[in-house]
């Protein structure tokens, strides 16, 4: 019969011991690791979303304002009427003075990218507020400026007419914002 020789617990040295914790740590270490990973990438992945969401509302206000400007505007008389710097409505036109017609804000300096500007508790300036949608912390807000006419020849101006829309739309929870400035062209 052959026999079994029996390890005792009692015998064995603490090396055991230190590689379990050696492991032990490591995979601890790596656990930490990958729970901080994931937390990153949903973090990130949210606030990709946000930044989306702030680019479809800004769009949405291009594209509302786009609409406004095209079905309000029908004679040349509305233009000089509705771009008297009320209601985000402002004029780039110089009149017979040669100074400019109701320039937004009172200075003239308007950093369209910063957010801060787009305050609507501002006195110096008015804006577009465009309804979007209620869940969202904050509706988009955009102004839209007459540029003059396209062409100019010894006649004097000619051509379409045109306008810059600057609009602004932001996340769900206002945080992520996008601003978006397009140009619209069209005839009267």
């Amino acid at each position: 019969m052959s026999t079994i020789k029996r390890i005792s617990l009692k015998y064995q040295s603490g090396n055991v011991l230190l590689v379990c914790l050696a492991l032990m740590l490591i995979m601890t270490l790596w656990g930490v690791s990958t729970t901080k990973n994931v937390t990153l990438t949903l973090e990130s992945n949210y606030n990709a979303r946000m930044k989306q969401l702030s680019f479809e509302a800004a769009e949405f206000a291009v594209a509302q304002v786009g609409e406004l400007i095209e079905n309000q505007i029908t004679s040349t008389q509305l233009i000089a009427s509705s771009f008297d710097g009320s209601e985000g409505r402002y004029s780039l036109v110089f009149d017979a003075a040669n100074e400019i017609d109701f320039s937004f804000p009172a200075d003239g300096d308007f950093e369209y990218k910063n957010e801060k500007a787009w305050d609507t508790g501002r006195s110096d300036m008015s804006f577009i507020e465009i309804e979007y949608d209620a869940s969202f912390e904050k509706q988009p807000l955009a102004i839209v400026e007459y540029l003059g006419r396209t062409e100019s020849d010894d006649d004097g101006p000619q051509g379409r007419y045109a306008f810059r829309v600057t609009a602004i739309g932001w996340g769900v929870e206002g945080l992520a914002s996008t601003v978006i400035r397009t140009h619209y062209a069209f005839s009267i």
